[in-house]
């Protein structure tokens, strides 16, 4: 371990009611091969046993733990820019977890750029209970560097990925404190307004999906995002110098993904997105693509609503003989 006072990395992790793994996390970061670095945890008020899962590891004195009171997600992440030490910014959820060689590689391709604002990784996904889960095709492009433009109309930003010169992050003044979600969005929109944005196109993060933190708030982010995206049209005076054609892709994009978000909980207003998506898709596969799959999620729905109502009104005998799918699935429906 180094004996610097100051570490060349600062990880920022603002967190919330994650103490289900949050060890993952700090064991992630405690593996790295490089160990010139801090740890700052910010508790935005937890009411789970997150601090009872944090206290062992304080005994590192990299480790530092704040506990605040409902700062809110932006705010808690602005904190823990605030007391970091270090020139470098590197962030990570609670949830997330780090490959061992994450901070050295990016460290390195820092130092042999100096011109370069930001740096993030490709990733992983992982399940609620860490396994990784096989990608069949790419779920994205992934390239060198990454303009306004691109990340207007997609966002292919990790923020568990992202390492960041602080002087940066001190510019643009970090998170927009207004915010509770999309936040970081919001921010990489205003960065590759002006800096140099670069993907270290390795996976060094492992994203975990599927849990109900998570889950539970994915289209309210998805609506954020909308306005962001609005703002950063209008209100930041964008559109002049944007294509039109970046635009309408931006525009179906998002639109797109929240009938995605939307399709199995709320069809209607998923196919309402879908129609936004193809007003602005330049081409319309994509969003006739998405229109084809719902249709089809709900044809099976309905499909197996009507057999399982048949299956009821079979007499015992019958159902006996029926495989165990059809019989536990019309007990679901009944």
């Amino acid at each position: 371990m180094t004996t610097r006072s100051k570490p060349k990395v600062s990880v920022s992790m603002a967190t919330r009611n994650y103490g289900l793994y949050i060890e993952e996390a700090i064991q992630s970061v405690l593996q790295q091969n490089d160990p010139d670095w801090e740890l700052i945890i910010v508790d935005d008020d937890s009411n789970d046993d997150t601090p009872k899962r944090i206290y062992p590891y304080l005994r590192d004195a990299r480790i530092r733990y704040f506990r605040s009171s409902r700062l809110g997600v932006s705010r808690a992440k602005n904190l823990a820019i605030h007391l970091a030490k270090a020139d470098r910014i590197a962030f990570l959820d609670a949830d997330d977890r780090w490959l061992p060689d994450k901070l050295e590689k990016q460290n390195r391709l820092l130092d042999q750029q100096p011109n370069i604002a930001m740096v993030f990784t490709d990733r992983y996904l992982i399940d609620p209970e860490g396994k990784r889960l096989q990608r069949l095709v790419p779920d994205r492009q992934i390239a060198d560097r990454y303009s306004f433009e691109q990340i207007l109309i997609q966002n292919p930003i990790c923020f568990s990925s992202v390492m960041i010169r602080r002087s940066i992050l001190e510019h643009l003044g970090g998170f927009c404190p207004d915010l509770e979600k999309a936040v970081d969005y919001e921010l990489w929109l205003r960065l590759a307004r002006y800096y140099d944005i670069v993907c270290l196109e390795e996976s060094l993060v492992e994203y975990r999906t599927g849990h109900a933190n998570l889950s539970a708030r994915v289209d309210d982010r998805l609506l954020i995002v909308l306005s962001v995206l609005r703002k950063s049209l209008t209100l930041w005076g964008n559109r002049r110098w944007v294509d039109r054609d970046i635009e309408n892709r931006a525009w179906s994009s998002t639109y797109r993904s929240l009938g995605f978000a939307l399709r199995e909980k709320s069809p209607y207003r998923a196919l309402s997105h879908y129609l936004q998506a193809w007003r602005y898709d330049f081409n319309h596969c994509l969003t006739l693509r998405s229109l084809l799959a719902l249709a089809w999620v709900q044809c099976r729905s309905y499909t197996w609503y009507y057999l399982t109502k048949a299956i009821q009104r079979l007499p015992k005998p019958v159902k006996n003989y029926l495989p165990s799918k059809f019989t536990k699935q019309a007990v679901v429906y009944t």
